[in-house]
């Protein structure tokens, strides 16, 4: 039998294998600012949730495009108080990417950067959309359509509604600076010939039909007029001149004025 040599090394000892640990899971802070900012989903893409962050973009979306089109068509409370979804959207994407459990959340890679920029450009569009073409918000800047409106008043404007008629009140652009936009009544349509004596307007020789309700601390009165389909209460401070005016309305154009 062979004897070992016993000038032979002894072997080395195995390598030592080592393990890095998991990288620790992204700061929510970040992502709670982006979706502050930027929208419902949004911080859900930097913290690697896309899913998440697209369930909540399209449903805010979505809702947005719902109540702006029942305010236009038919706004009432109950169609205005629609406008609280996505608001209620908004709030609880944050309380989600605010709870979701560490583990789940991962570091932020280069794609997620180029959904988010597409999340924000479709969010744009569709305001701008719902803006331009179904409804909007405008806030009164003076008291031209006191006391229908105070100064201040917010109020939804929609564009889905078939041309404006007698009594409607309306909204468009100062022609001098198209910045800023006119709140008023309409009260003569095309073809219409109104005339103003004093106080009391006539539709094509017809006076407006109104009543006297009250009077206000200045001596003014405040009076209860029906035209159209509409009545509404107008200031009538008996200070108008009282010789007779008249205005005939070109067709395609309306005759405004304020409250």
């Amino acid at each position: 039998m062979a004897k070992p040599d016993e000038d032979q090394p002894p072997a080395d000892p195995p390598a030592e294998t080592t393990v890095d640990p998991p990288p620790s899971p992204p700061s929510r802070i970040p992502a709670l600012g982006v979706g502050v900012i930027f929208g419902p989903g949004a911080g859900h893409f930097l913290v690697g949730l896309p899913r998440r962050g697209v369930v909540f973009a399209l449903s805010y979306m979505a809702m947005t495009v719902v109540s702006a089109v029942a305010v236009a068509r038919a706004p009432s409370t109950a169609t205005v108080a629609l406008f609280v979804a996505p608001v209620l959207i908004h709030i609880g994407s944050l309380i989600d990417l605010a709870f979701i459990p560490k583990e789940r959340l991962s570091r932020v890679r280069l794609a997620a950067i180029g959904q988010i920029l597409a999340l924000l450009v479709a969010v744009f569009f569709l305001k701008n959309g719902v803006r331009n073409h179904a409804v909007e918000m405008f806030q009164l800047p003076s008291g031209s359509m006191l006391p229908t409106l105070a100064i201040g008043d917010h109020f939804f404007v929609s564009k889905l509604d078939p041309p404006p008629t007698r009594g409607d009140v309306i909204t468009f652009p100062n022609p001098e600076k198209p910045e800023e936009s006119f709140v008023k009544r309409v009260i003569g349509v095309g073809g219409d010939k109104v005339t103003q004596q004093g106080g009391v307007l006539s539709i094509n020789g017809e006076p407006i039909r109104r009543c006297n309700v009250g009077k206000l601390p200045d001596s003014g009165v405040l009076v209860l007029e029906r035209l159209g389909e509409h009545t509404y209460l107008v200031r009538d401070d008996q200070s108008m001149p009282q010789e007779e005016r008249s205005w005939t309305v070109a067709p395609n154009e309306v005759f405004v004025i304020g409250d």
